[in-house]
């Protein structure tokens, strides 16, 4: 039976996500060391009730990491970072596509 969507998860599937290079660029954008960022957002439990849809909406959870890490980031600035922090994997692009011609295709990611 061939199946009528397959999904896609973007980190560490579609593109590796290297959490160290987007603690040097918040660090760059904000002047905090990357390991008081991590401890205020990864280490304290915050990116988990994030990613469970603890923050309904975009900007409560921006203006939360922003307090957490004693900074104001803009949407932009934390996009640039997470930006950074993503490398696309040419291969599973190329599978996506291939899979894409043949079936629908989505992406999931927290």
């Amino acid at each position: 039976m061939k199946p009528q969507a397959v999904i896609f998860d973007m980190d560490d599937v579609l593109c590796r996500y290297d959490l160290g290079r987007r603690l040097r660029a918040l660090s760059r954008i904000t002047g905090k060391m990357p390991r008081d960022i991590r401890a205020a957002i990864w280490d304290s439990g915050f990116e988990d009730v994030a990613d469970s849809g603890g923050y309904q909406d975009p900007e409560v959870y921006l203006r939360e990491f922003g307090q957490r890490i004693g900074y104001p980031l803009s949407r932009e600035e934390w996009v640039a970072a997470r930006h950074e922090a993503m490398q696309p994997w040419p291969e599973m692009l190329e599978l996506a596509a291939h899979i894409g011609s043949q079936v629908r295709i989505a992406l999931y990611t927290n």
